[in-house]
Parts: structure tokens; C-alpha cells; sequence
């Protein structure tokens, strides 16, 4: 009985061996006198590679967004947002109507927008916890934030959605170059002052393909940003892509400062076209680049100077001049002297 039970199940697990080797001959365009056993075992070997991989990517995708922000450089403290006196990085507006609460708040969603969710909504407290950083040294104070939404789908603020999307093309529509990190285009957004109220940080803001977003909210010099810009884990966050980008982190090639404010200001302009549906995201996002070391300023001698371009001064904007908006949207486009 036993002999039997063995045999109909070796005849069964033959079967199946054999149906497979046929579905393996097929995908890869061979007869089955083609593939032959070595080939079919290299199959056996690709499919559990292949499971094992995207096992792998499972894992790095679940794994929190925060811990390939860095750590804090020397001089430096890294804290939590409620631990942080932020004053400094919050609207200081009194007195809005519920529109400009609810204008204000998908701002501050936003991470294209350089928003910290420094914002009364649902889940905004986790939404810090989960993925903000702030730094301080002295005077100087950055904030980063990372996102990561699969298939960059996030609908969780009832009644905010549409806002926050609408905030986050305004971010990347308005923003100019500003600097080009391991393969990633960084610009800076100008701050609607009609909804924030006067405020003296500046912003920035980059996408990695369309589930990661990074945003930086700085009351700091540029050597103090570029350096934390610099410190960011790329590889490990390009490693959380189902499909990663080319030529991000170590994979960066080196360019000259002229060549690389070029490129951040090509990064840009891709993604304005992909939102606007003109022309896809290239896959391969441009290369980074590190320059020969400059002198760093007396302020960011603690911090080492990354290899980053830079293409944009140091101020968003100046008193007296105006928000210019596009027709039928609350936020600003940039700005014009009065």
C-alpha cells in the first residue's frame, strides 16, 4: 500500500514537473528540447531569486521612512517636532476663517510644499513622529521630512484630499532649482505669505519617482542645508522604489556645479510635466553630484561641506513684494515687486 501511495505521488510530482518545464520552455521562447535540464534548473534557481527579491522589497517597504534621514551631524542635536521649540517653522496667523484653516492646513500637509504638518488635523501628531527630524545648532534650526506612499496614493484627511494634492503640483510648479543631491533635483518653494502669515524660514522640496517625497522647512545657512540635504540615506530610500532610479546615491556620477544646476532644473521640469500629463518621468533621474570642497562659511565649520550645486540666493522673498497667483488657484505661483 505504502509502495503505491509513493508511486502515485511520484507519478503526480512528475506531472507537475513536467507541465512546468513546458510553461518555462514557452516564457522563455524555446522548444523543450531547447531548454534541456540545466536550463530548466536555472529557472528553478530565477524564480525562487526572484521571490526572494521581492520578499526583500516587502520588508524595506515596511520598514519606517524616517531611518534613512540622517543622523545629527557633530555640533548638532536631532529631536523629535514636539520636542523642538518650532515656533519658528509654524504660521504665526490669527483669526482665519474656516477656509483659510482648512487653505492653511493642506499646506502644511504637503510635503511638496515643504509642509511639516505643523497643523491642527487628524493624525498630524503621528505624521511628525513617523516622519519628521529637526535639527539644531546655535541659531540654526532644519527640519526634514520624508513620504513614502506606494503607488503615491495617500487619501487619509477627509475633506482635505483635493487640497493637499492641489498643494503639492503648486509646490513643484512654482518651485526654482536650488540644489542637485545624489541624482535628486531639490527646489525652493515660495512661501504664500497671504496664507502662512509672515514667516522667516525658507523651504524646499524633491520627489523620488511619484512614492517618495522629501521636504525641508530651514531657518539656516545654505552650507547648513546642503550638508543635511547630503546626509540623506538616498540608496536606502531608493531602495524602497519598486523600480529604482538610476544614477541616485552612490550610483551618482560627479558634475561640475554649472552642470549639475542644469540638471535640477531638468529634475524639475519632468516632474512638472508628469503632473500636467505632457511627457513621462524619465526612469533614470540624472546623475548627482560632488564637487571639489569649498569653504564652508564660520557658521557651518562644524558641518562638513557636501560635493552638492547650489543655484538660487538665499532669500525667498522681500518685504513689499506680492504673491502672483495662477487663475482659480490659492497659492502662489512666485512673486513680483510691487
Amino acid at each position: 500500500m505504502k509502495l503505491q501511495i509513493f508511486g502515485f505521488a511520484a507519478i503526480v510530482a512528475m506531472a507537475i514537473t513536467g507541465v512546468d518545464y513546458s510553461m518555462q520552455a514557452r516564457a522563455t521562447g524555446q522548444s523543450l528540447g531547447q531548454l534541456g535540464a540545466t536550463g530548466y534548473v536555472d529557472t528553478i534557481t530565477g524564480r525562487f531569486q526572484s521571490a526572494a527579491d521581492a520578499r526583500a522589497l516587502k520588508t524595506r517597504q515596511k520598514q519606517a521612512v524616517k531611518i534613512h534621514l540622517p543622523e545629527a551631524p557633530e555640533g548638532w542635536i536631532r529631536q523629535e517636532w514636539a520636542k523642538s521649540d518650532t515656533t519658528r517653522f509654524e504660521s504665526i496667523r490669527r483669526d482665519m476663517s474656516s477656509w483659510e484653516i482648512r487653505t492653511l492646513s493642506a499646506v502644511e500637509v504637503a510635503p511638496m510644499m515643504a509642509g511639516m504638518v505643523a497643523t491642527d488635523v487628524q493624525l498630524a501628531t503621528k505624521l511628525r513622529r513617523e516622519s519628521i527630524w529637526v535639527y539644531e545648532r546655535g541659531g540654526e534650526m532644519i527640519a526634514l521630512r520624508v513620504v513614502y506612499n506606494k503607488n503615491g496614493k495617500a487619501r487619509r484627511f477627509p475633506g482635505l484630499d483635493t487640497g493637499i494634492e492641489e498643494a503639492n503640483i503648486e509646490g513643484i510648479n512654482s518651485a526654482v532649482p536650488y540644489a542637485f543631491v545624489q541624482g535628486i533635483g531639490f527646489g525652493e518653494v515660495r512661501v504664500d505669505r497671504e496664507i502662512t502669515g509672515p514667516v522667516t524660514y525658507r523651504g524646499f522640496s524633491a520627489s523620488m519617482g511619484d512614492d517618495i517625497m522629501i521636504a525641508v522647512r530651514a531657518d539656516a545657512s545654505d552650507a547648513s542645508i546642503l550638508a543635511l540635504m547630503g546626509a540623506i540615506d538616498y540608496d536606502g530610500l531608493n531602495g524602497m522604489l519598486d523600480v529604482p532610479l538610476a544614477g541616485v546615491g552612490t550610483d551618482a556620477a560627479k558634475l561640475d556645479p554649472a552642470r549639475a544646476m542644469e540638471l535640477a532644473a531638468k529634475a524639475l521640469e519632468q516632474r512638472r510635466a508628469a503632473l500636467l500629463g505632457d511627457e513621462p518621468v524619465a526612469p533614470e533621474v540624472i546623475a548627482a553630484v560632488e564637487e571639489a570642497p569649498v569653504e564652508a562659511s564660520p557658521e557651518a565649520e562644524a558641518v562638513e561641506e557636501p560635493a552638492i550645486g547650489i543655484g538660487f540666493d538665499t532669500v525667498t522673498s522681500m518685504p513689499g513684494q506680492k504673491c502672483v497667483r495662477k487663475t482659480g488657484s490659492s497659492f502662489c505661483s512666485g512673486f513680483t515687486t510691487e
